[in-house]
Protein backbone atom coordinates (compact mmCIF):
# COMPACT_ATOMS: atom_id res chain seq x y z
CA UNK A 1 0.00 0.00 0.00
CA UNK A 2 0.89 3.55 -1.09
CA UNK A 3 0.24 6.42 1.43
CA UNK A 4 -0.12 9.80 0.17
CA UNK A 5 -0.65 12.96 2.65
CA UNK A 6 -1.02 16.67 1.28
CA UNK A 7 -0.56 18.83 3.45
CA UNK A 8 -2.25 22.60 3.39
CA UNK A 9 -1.35 25.51 5.76
CA UNK A 10 -2.99 28.18 4.97
CA UNK A 11 -5.52 30.92 6.81
CA UNK A 12 -8.43 30.13 4.55
CA UNK A 13 -9.12 26.43 5.56
CA UNK A 14 -12.77 26.58 4.66
CA UNK A 15 -11.87 26.70 0.75
CA UNK A 16 -9.00 24.35 1.00
CA UNK A 17 -11.88 21.58 2.59
CA UNK A 18 -13.81 22.40 -0.29
CA UNK A 19 -11.51 22.29 -3.15
CA UNK A 20 -10.22 19.44 -1.93
CA UNK A 21 -13.52 17.45 -1.11
CA UNK A 22 -14.44 18.01 -4.82
CA UNK A 23 -11.06 16.60 -6.48
CA UNK A 24 -11.82 13.59 -4.04
CA UNK A 25 -15.31 12.93 -5.10
CA UNK A 26 -15.54 14.30 -8.66
CA UNK A 27 -12.34 12.53 -10.22
CA UNK A 28 -9.96 10.83 -7.22
CA UNK A 29 -12.04 8.02 -6.57
CA UNK A 30 -12.72 7.05 -9.42
CA UNK A 31 -9.00 6.25 -10.00
CA UNK A 32 -7.75 2.53 -10.28
CA UNK A 33 -5.88 1.82 -7.76
CA UNK A 34 -7.09 4.55 -5.06
CA UNK A 35 -8.31 2.81 -2.22
CA UNK A 36 -9.67 5.56 0.47
CA UNK A 37 -9.17 8.82 1.65
CA UNK A 38 -9.71 11.49 4.76
CA UNK A 39 -9.70 14.88 4.90
CA UNK A 40 -8.51 16.43 8.21
CA UNK A 41 -9.50 20.17 9.71
CA UNK A 42 -6.95 21.10 12.15
CA UNK A 43 -7.82 22.15 15.70
CA UNK A 44 -6.45 24.51 18.05
CA UNK A 45 -3.47 25.61 18.02
CA UNK A 46 -3.10 24.12 14.18
CA UNK A 47 -6.34 25.35 13.03
CA UNK A 48 -4.61 26.48 9.65
CA UNK A 49 -3.49 22.99 8.61
CA UNK A 50 -5.19 20.97 6.34
CA UNK A 51 -4.38 17.18 5.85
CA UNK A 52 -5.55 15.12 3.02
CA UNK A 53 -4.84 11.47 3.63
CA UNK A 54 -4.99 8.85 0.65
CA UNK A 55 -4.23 5.08 0.39
CA UNK A 56 -3.38 4.03 -3.08
CA UNK A 57 -2.40 0.10 -4.05
CA UNK A 58 0.62 1.02 -5.02
CA UNK A 59 2.91 3.79 -6.17
CA UNK A 60 2.42 2.98 -9.75
CA UNK A 61 -1.16 3.47 -9.39
CA UNK A 62 -0.76 6.82 -7.99
CA UNK A 63 1.74 8.28 -10.11
CA UNK A 64 -1.00 7.04 -13.26
CA UNK A 65 -3.31 9.04 -11.78
CA UNK A 66 -0.91 12.00 -11.37
CA UNK A 67 -0.29 11.80 -14.67
CA UNK A 68 -3.00 12.08 -15.72
CA UNK A 69 -4.24 14.16 -14.20
CA UNK A 70 -2.03 16.44 -12.58
CA UNK A 71 -2.78 19.15 -14.55
CA UNK A 72 -6.58 19.07 -13.36
CA UNK A 73 -5.33 19.21 -9.49
CA UNK A 74 -2.85 21.98 -9.85
CA UNK A 75 -5.67 24.29 -11.20
CA UNK A 76 -7.99 23.32 -8.35
CA UNK A 77 -5.06 22.91 -5.33
CA UNK A 78 -1.84 24.48 -6.55
CA UNK A 79 -2.81 28.14 -5.21
CA UNK A 80 -2.84 26.78 -1.69
CA UNK A 81 0.60 25.30 -2.56
CA UNK A 82 -0.16 21.93 -1.35
CA UNK A 83 3.02 19.67 0.12
CA UNK A 84 2.82 15.86 -0.81
CA UNK A 85 4.57 13.31 1.69
CA UNK A 86 4.46 10.07 0.54
CA UNK A 87 4.85 7.04 2.90
CA UNK A 88 4.45 3.18 3.20
CA UNK A 89 2.83 1.13 5.91
CA UNK A 90 5.72 0.25 8.67
CA UNK A 91 3.00 -1.03 11.30
CA UNK A 92 -0.53 -0.73 11.63
CA UNK A 93 -3.00 -1.22 14.42
CA UNK A 94 -6.47 -1.44 14.77
CA UNK A 95 -9.15 -0.97 11.89
CA UNK A 96 -10.71 2.18 10.32
CA UNK A 97 -14.45 3.47 11.35
CA UNK A 98 -16.65 4.44 8.64
CA UNK A 99 -17.45 7.53 11.19
CA UNK A 100 -17.28 10.62 9.99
Amino acid sequence: MFIVNVLFETSDTDAVLAAVKDLLERLVSRQPGFRRARLHAGVAPSENVVVNYMEWDSREAFQAFRAAHGAEVTEAVGRFEPRFLFFQIAHAEGGWSSAA
